[in-house]
């Protein structure tokens, strides 16, 4: 993200100086975020996530409630 702000920055300041710059349309990347999806529980945010066809989803956090000592209970989970 810090590389996307330094090039934007960069490309501003240059077509700032350069009064015949034509500025393009810049392609975007989307990224998608989540967390606490209990397994248990309805998920509809990811159909949510799904249709909005982001080029990556990063499931942050719980994606499962791995609450066990019980490495079978783990495993299925």
């Amino acid at each position: 993200m810090k590389s996307v702000v330094i090039l934007f920055t960069i490309l501003m300041v240059w077509s700032c100086k350069n009064k015949e710059a034509q500025v393009t349309a810049i392609d975007k990347t989307v990224i998608a975020f989540g967390s606490c999806g209990d397994q248990d529980y309805p998920q509809p945010i990811l159909d949510i996530a799904a249709n909005l066809k982001p080029d990556a989803f990063v499931f942050l956090g719980d994606n499962i409630y791995g609450d066990t000592d019980v490495m079978d209970t783990l495993v299925n989970k």
